[in-house]
C-alpha cells in the first residue's frame, strides 16, 4: 500500500495541507507562498527528483551584486544573469557550487496584497513580454546550468556521472 504522501501532487501538499497559496503558474513552475513574498517555493516539473535550485535572498541590489562579484572573483562565473524574473519581479543570478547544485542570489521579490493578487497562469506567462528577463539583458541559462537545474550534477564531477538523489541517498547512508 502506498504512503498519503506519494498519493497527492507535491502542490497539493503545500496549498491543502500546509496552507500556502498560489501566486503563478507557468509552463515549468508553480510559485507558492507562506508569507507575503512572491513565493517561498517554487516546484518545479522534472522527469526525476531533484533540486532545482536554492535561493539567497539578498537585503538590496548592492548586497546582491557585491556577493555575484565575491563568487566571481573566486572563479564561480555567472551562469545566468543578472537580470529580473517574471514571476516574483526579483533580481536574480545564478551560479553553479562546486557539488554541481545551483544557487541564486536574488533580491526585490514582488511583495503580494492578498485581498487583491490574483494568480497568473501558463499562458499569462508564455505571452509575457521580454521573457525570460523583463530587463531583456539576462539572455538564457547556460547549457552547464540547464544540465543542474534538472540535477545532473556531473557538471561538477563529469567522470562521476552522479544525479543529486544518488548523492543524497550516499550522503544519507541509504
Amino acid at each position: 500500500m502506498a504512503d498519503y504522501a506519494s498519493l497527492i501532487r507535491p502542490t497539493s501538499f503545500f496549498l491543502d495541507l500546509l496552507g500556502f497559496k498560489l501566486s503563478d503558474s507557468t509552463e515549468m513552475m508553480e510559485f507558492i507562498r507562506c508569507s507575503a513574498d512572491h513565493h517561498s517555493i517554487a516546484l518545479s516539473r522534472a522527469e526525476g527528483p531533484s533540486l532545482n535550485h536554492m535561493a539567497y535572498e539578498m537585503s538590496n541590489m548592492d548586497g546582491l551584486m557585491r556577493g555575484a562579484g565575491r563568487l566571481k572573483s573566486s572563479g564561480f562565473n555567472s551562469e545566468w544573469g543578472v537580470g529580473r524574473h517574471g514571476p516574483g519581479d526579483n533580481v536574480f543570478t545564478y551560479f553553479v557550487e562546486p557539488n554541481g547544485f545551483v544557487v541564486e542570489y536574488t533580491t526585490e521579490v514582488q511583495q503580494i496584497d492578498e485581498a487583491t493578487y490574483m494568480p497568473n497562469d501558463a499562458k499569462y506567462w508564455r505571452e509575457f513580454p521580454m521573457r525570460p528577463c523583463r530587463w531583456g539583458m539576462a539572455g538564457h541559462p547556460s547549457n552547464r546550468l540547464k544540465a543542474a537545474f534538472g540535477g545532473d550534477t556531473s557538471v561538477a564531477y563529469a567522470e562521476d556521472g552522479k544525479r543529486c538523489e544518488e548523492i543524497m541517498a550516499k550522503t544519507l547512508g541509504r
